[in-house]
């Protein structure tokens, strides 16, 4: 008996824990509760409740369709006046699709009208009539994007795929926003009518278009999007003559910085558009040049600006970056607005004069009374138009025109007499360009003839080998064994005996001091092996 009662208390608790009278509807509520709420500041509130059972669907789907059709149902007719000639708008609709026949095509963006009244017309037509234009503003703030309640246009937007968008829209919006929309409604006095957009190459953009035809402010609309998507909006607005959508979108654009991909992109886009040149012409602006009269004047007062700064910081940055400028302006064969080679020279001519100058200062007897200060100006600019010099003969010989350089730097017979009377700490920067033209004529980049190389070793040769061991120790950067290398290849494109008289020299050097001179034996075994082990004699 006493297990029997367990039993029987056992299933009356097991009862009461699983009534769906109590907990059943907390649960539902603690559900409802806990269903997530995404807000739309155009489209209202959506709530992501989870979905119910399949019966239930089932069961909703049913009794809506029962209430659809107890409401499509025609009410009972009143038998028309002997006068009255107007049909009932169940005629006028039958009369209507009748007319049409097959729809209008067009092409992109393809738009076709067909009417569809329900009983509902005449209110609306009543609704749709002229009002003032204050209140026709008032009404156009006050309808929503896919309102259902207040629809009178229900715009059907169709893909290429065959893919369709439905939505709910408003006569009144569509025409004063869109010039290709209040042409197709012109002679449209029947609503509610169905427009369908055919053959769409971009819906996603065709139905973000017509969202903005609500917005009361386009430009902070446009402000979410990113460049590429107001592109596409732009494109989507020519197309159905959105002049509030074309403004805004340009105006976007004039406005936000531009990568160079995307400058590209921008300036092809526009110019493919055709659109108005007022509107295009100032988001092009930033990109098209109005007048290159003056483009000349203009990299000439840069290399100006830049080889008479004071800021070594400031030249160290600009001087890669102008260089490659002009590189990319050569390579540019169509362009015809780019220095000249005048203009490059007459800029080392000044770099040579002002050098020339700081030269004569330090051998002038009061250069030992002067101030430290003084002393230490008059090197910094002694090295400052040397480091110019090397900057422009960089560019010359990246345009393969720095064959007249070599030529002014070997008629600088003035400027090498006074190199040995100035202190090694300020002249090694001259004998390290003299180190870069040999580099450039032992490559073959530069083209000097016979007599001008002579000449340029007869008057530089002998200054750099003097400076040669500060130049090792100052210039860390500057490979002595390219040096070297260019120094040997230019004595071995002299003709013979000039190749002996220089060779034989640099050994009494580089006997006397190996260290702070260049090691030339390379050279010098290509002499001897010319000379003496496999020489050509010339025949009489």
């Amino acid at each position: 008996m006493a297990e029997q009662r367990f039993v029987k208390r056992r299933k009356k608790t097991e009862a009461t824990t699983t009534s769906p009278s109590t907990n059943g509807k907390k649960d539902r509520r603690s559900r409802v509760r806990n269903a997530p709420l995404a807000v739309d500041p155009e489209g209202g509130i959506w709530c992501c409740a989870p979905c119910p059972s399949p019966i239930a669907v089932t069961k909703n789907l049913k009794n809506l369709k029962d209430l659809q059709k107890q409401k499509q149902k025609p009410k009972p007719s009143k038998p028309l006046p002997p006068g009255d000639s107007n049909p009932k708008p169940a005629d006028v609709e039958r009369k209507a699709l009748n007319s049409n026949g097959s729809p209008l095509r067009l092409t992109e963006p393809a738009v076709k009208i067909q009417t569809a009244v329900d009983e509902n017309s005449n209110n609306n037509n009543n609704n749709n009539q002229p009002q003032p234009p204050q209140q026709q503003q008032q009404q156009r703030i006050g309808y929503k994007f896919n309102d259902a309640e207040s629809s009178d246009v229900r715009v059907s937007v169709c893909g290429k795929e065959g893919t369709c968008v439905n939505l709910n829209l408003h006569i009144q919006v569509l025409v004063k926003c869109s010039n290709l929309f209040a042409a197709k409604l012109a002679e449209q006095h029947t609503l509610p009518c169905l427009l369908e957009i055919v053959e769409c190459a971009d819906m996603e953009m065709y139905v973000e278009t017509l969202r903005l035809m609500y917005s009361s402010d386009l430009k902070r609309r446009l402000m979410r999007e990113s460049l590429s998507r107001v592109l596409r909006i732009l494109q989507v607005s020519a197309a159905i003559a959105f002049d509030a959508g074309v403004f805004s979108c340009l105006e976007y654009l004039e406005a936000v910085p531009w990568t160079e991909e995307e400058e590209e992109k921008v300036v092809s886009f526009l110019i493919q558009l055709q659109l108005d040149s007022n509107g295009t012409g100032k988001v092009l602006r930033r990109v098209l040049t109005e007048n290159t009269s003056g483009s000349e004047d203009v990299i000439v007062h840069i290399l100006q600006l830049v080889t008479k700064a004071n800021n070594e910081k400031a030249r160290r940055e600009m001087k890669p970056l102008v260089s490659r400028m002009l590189r990319e302006n050569a390579a540019q064969s169509n362009n015809t607005f780019d220095v000249s080679n005048v203009n490059l020279y007459d800029a080392c001519r000044n770099c040579l004069d002002l050098l020339f100058h700081y030269f004569i200062q330090i051998k002038g007897p009061n250069f030992l009374d002067s101030s430290s200060e003084d002393r230490c100006s008059i090197m910094s600019q002694i090295s400052r138009q040397a480091d110019n010099l090397h900057w422009l003969l960089d560019i010359l010989t990246d345009r393969q025109i720095a064959d007249d350089f070599v030529c002014m730097w070997a008629n600088q017979s003035e400027l090498a007499a006074l190199h040995s009377k100035i202190p090694i700490m300020f002249r090694y920067e001259v004998s390290r360009l003299t180190a870069r033209l040999c580099i450039a004529i032992g490559k073959g980049q530069v083209l000097a003839s016979k007599d001008i190389r002579l000449l340029f070793l007869q008057t530089w040769l002998q200054p750099l080998i003097d400076d040669y061991g500060w130049i090792q120790r100052a210039c860390r950067s500057l490979d002595m064994k390219v040096v070297e290398e260019g120094i040997c290849q230019t004595i071995l494109t002299l003709p013979l005996k000039y190749q002996q008289n220089i060779l034989l020299s640099w050994l009494n050097q580089f006997l006397s001091n190996a260290d702070e001179c260049p090691n030339l034996q390379k050279a010098f075994e290509v002499w001897w092996r010319r000379t003496y082990i496999r020489p050509y004699i010339e025949d009489e």
